[in-house]
């Protein structure tokens, strides 16, 4: 197994670097999270923008906050904010406090340390939710009188067929089945020359694929008043080829709307 990827972190301390590159953010209007102190396990979304009225101020303006957040804000500012957004392949953080609150957003002061951290070249986003995706194969469909697939009605033939994916990311995605039928539709062939990748409210997209690892896990659960259950799952690593400028598009579009999914 690879070791993991060691991220590299870098401190801005210089007041001026720190008004500049929050002044551009606001400007661009990046999205960005904000986790209070006091409870860091709750992200609200937000999105940067000019604050005419405090032009000259040091502060950020981060507006677009649903009423949920902004009332979860609104009840837990006084230990400050941690504020996190991106750039490109670099996530910036900082600690911060409230100056006020204003209509669905809140102001607040600028940072004395920046810290930026390197992501991961390509940042894997579970697939969870509404933000659930699919995979399907033109060259296998499920057969019902086959033991190792789903049981499924005709009607439903079409649903069956659609593999989950466990996670994306701009390069692949994970697969994830409960049935081994699958497998061998995947085991059978390095390369998937057709296949349709299914992204919510979206058409599916055509791609090519290349099968890189696949891997059988085994977990038990606790059933409660019976013996512990096994649960058997198959997961297949999936590497992205050829890759349109419409797959591309949508994938951007698909990880920027995943990677804020739980905040309120």
């Amino acid at each position: 197994m690879a070791a993991p990827e060691k991220l590299k972190s870098i401190r801005i301390t210089s007041p001026q670097k720190i008004e500049e590159l929050l002044r551009k953010v606001a400007i661009s209007g990046s999205p960005l999270i904000i986790k209070p102190n006091a409870t860091p396990g709750v992200s609200v979304r937000g999105r940067a923008v000019p604050d005419s009225e405090n032009s000259n101020g040091k502060c950020l303006k981060i507006a677009n906050i649903s009423a949920r957040g902004f009332e979860h804000l609104s009840k837990n500012y006084e230990a400050g904010f941690q504020i996190e957004f991106v750039l490109a392949s670099i996530k910036i953080v900082f600690v911060t406090t409230l100056v006020c609150f204003q209509e669905n957003a809140c102001i607040v002061n600028f940072p004395t340390l920046l810290e930026s951290i390197e992501r991961r070249k390509e940042a894997r986003i579970p697939a969870l939710g509404n933000s659930r995706a699919y995979m399907s194969l033109t060259s296998w469909t499920p057969d019902a009188c086959d033991s190792a697939t789903i049981p499924f009605f005709e009607s439903s033939r079409d649903l069956v067929s659609l593999i989950m994916v466990g996670d994306i990311s701009a390069g692949g995605l994970s697969l994830v089945s409960r049935f081994p039928a699958v497998c061998r539709a995947l085991s059978s062939t390095n390369k998937v020359e057709s296949a349709l990748f299914h992204l919510p409210m979206q058409r599916p997209l055509k791609i090519t694929a290349a099968i890189r690892w696949t891997k059988k896990t085994s977990e038990l659960t606790a059933a409660k008043g019976s013996a512990d259950r096994e649960i058997i799952s198959y997961r297949f690593g999936v590497q992205f080829l050829d890759v349109s400028d419409e797959v591309t598009k949508s994938l951007k579009q698909f990880l920027a709307s995943a990677a804020l999914a739980d905040a309120i």
